[in-house]
């Protein structure tokens, strides 16, 4: 995978190392089984401690994005969904053989999943985050996508019932909902290479803004942009929840925003929308809407 790395910045290289490998492990740019690069490899490609490294393998560990191997190294393991007809075959045969023992029958069975089959066909989407401002970009680039409708609710809630519909969320909060929605489709996060595609690069003396209402976007804007050699002071960041985010902006050569902060600067031509969602998931969203 590519990495970019900066140490003209006060942004920590651990930070920016995990913060494009959790990038290209929940967009799939690296795969589930797939090692990573050694942690000397990466050192000695960027000239930097291993223990830098180390450190940044430990945290993407925490977040159960990898595992480590003993003797072999650093292997991607998030997974957001079943990968081929196999894996299929055997989740069927799990659940036929937990639903015999536990006293069911053919007829039962069959029913049970027909009615879910048929509560999952609906019309409606119910998109499940934590953070309510991620939650609502989601819900935004949804709806623009499959025109269908959406509630949001957070994994907290969902033991209050959860509403009819098809329930997404983001492939890093499997390990949240995993046990408290049987059915859940994950979507997977757009890719630096995919965002970045077709984009020209800043003029060094550009002057940027960053517009978002959901400081996770704020802060991995800013990171990469660091990584790739944008001086930080030519950043400006703006959170759209704070009182007089605009000031400043009308300055701005270039405003790189999410898609539903996007809505406040439609038909300025400095104007750089990244969504987090990637195609392929809203292809799969869209397959979803066409049902």
């Amino acid at each position: 995978m590519k990495l970019w790395i900066s140490k003209q910045t006060d942004a920590p290289i651990r930070e920016q190392i995990v913060t494009q490998m959790t990038l290209a492990i929940s967009s799939g740019d690296i795969s589930v089984g797939e090692k990573l690069p050694s942690r000397g490899e990466l050192a000695r490609r960027f000239g930097i401690h291993e223990n830098t490294v180390s450190n940044a393998y430990k945290v993407l560990a925490e977040k159960g994005l990898v595992e480590f191997r003993q003797g072999s190294g650093f292997y991607a393991v998030e997974s957001s969904r079943f990968t081929s007809h196999e894996d299929l075959e055997w989740l069927t045969a799990i659940y036929l053989r937990d639903a015999f023992k536990a006293g069911a029958d053919s007829d039962g069975i069959e029913t049970a999943i027909r009615e879910h089959l048929a509560r999952m066909q609906t019309d409606g989407i119910v998109v499940i985050e934590e953070n309510k401002s991620l939650r609502e970009i989601i819900i935004h680039e949804i709806g623009r996508a499959t025109g269908l409708g959406i509630t949001g609710i957070a994994p907290d809630d969902l033991t209050k019932g959860i509403p009819d519909g098809k329930c997404v969320a983001l492939a890093d909060e499997k390990r949240k909902i995993k046990d408290k929605v049987a059915d859940c489709l994950y979507l997977k996060s757009r890719s630096i290479p995919e965002a970045m595609a077709d984009r020209e690069r800043p003029a060094p003396e550009a002057l940027i803004a960053l517009v978002s209402g959901w400081d996770g976007f704020l802060k991995m804007a800013q990171t990469i942009l660091i990584a790739v050699q944008i001086d930080p002071d030519s950043i400006l960041v703006r959170s759209t929840a704070d009182d007089g985010w605009e000031k400043g902006i009308s300055s701005a050569d270039l405003i790189i925003a999410d898609s539903l902060a996007a809505e406040s600067f439609r038909n300025d031509a400095r104007l750089r929308v990244f969504p987090l969602i990637s195609d392929h998931s809203l292809e799969e969203l869209n397959a979803l809407a066409l049902k």
